[in-house]
């Protein structure tokens, strides 16, 4: 929308912020600043996702990512990549890898550190976009003051830019060395084993009912 409506859009992976755009994507809540926008309303929307099904998620991505950090010789793997060492564990060891890479690392603390009390920000659940993408696409376009016409043709693109016309398939229906592979909700309880799942509270604790996740 921004690209149609002329206005300045700024991706943000890391480092600074310009000041030039009107539409941020910031890819990491981590790099979200409030000082950024000083002197400036604004109004955004932050997302979260079950971190378990980001877990599920995260391993059969990173199976064969091209990401940099994660094709880099690390010693902790006898100098084999992180997706190397994924590769050479079965699929059972290979889900405890990256269940102790996501605890460990940023990724659960992000969404365990956002303060969800900032009244500029629409919270949404991964979750509820998917179960009805149009309706909460809606209040997305009016929390960004759209209405009428603007908000008719963000919905387009909205469908234009679902899971199943970008993937060519539907919710649930796997796609191999796709990051978008499934996309189903709920989908560690296919995965995650017994003890995955005792594993899981020594490594994130009670993070999944801090985020308002059902346990089981």
């Amino acid at each position: 929308m921004a690209q149609r409506g002329g206005v300045g859009y700024a991706e943000i992976s890391r480092g600074d912020v310009p000041g030039s755009a009107a539409v941020y994507l910031f890819q990491h809540s981590r790099h979200f600043d409030r000082s950024h926008f000083t002197g400036r309303p604004f109004r955004g929307t932050h997302m979260i996702r079950d971190p378990r099904d980001v877990l599920v998620s995260g391993y059969f991505y990173h199976l064969w990512t091209a990401e940099r950090w994660a094709n880099l010789p690390d010693p902790r793997y006898e100098g084999r990549s992180y997706r190397e060492e994924l590769n050479r564990r079965d699929r059972h060891d290979g889900l405890l890898l990256e269940m102790e890479r996501m605890c460990l690392g940023v990724q659960l603390r992000e969404m365990l550190t956002w303060d969800y009390s900032q009244p500029e920000f629409l919270e949404l659940r991964y979750e509820d976009v998917i179960a009805d993408e149009a309706g909460l696409f809606d209040q997305v376009f009016r929390h960004f003051g759209f209405t009428g016409r603007d908000t008719r043709e963000g919905l387009r693109i909205v469908e234009q830019m679902s899971f199943q016309r970008v993937a060519g398939r539907s919710v649930g229906e796997v796609g191999a060395a796709s990051h978008l592979r499934s996309g189903r909700p709920g989908e560690w309880r296919e995965h995650l084993a017994p003890d995955h799942l005792e594993r899981w509270p020594e490594l994130a604790g009670d993070a999944v009912v801090r985020l308002g996740y059902s346990p089981a």
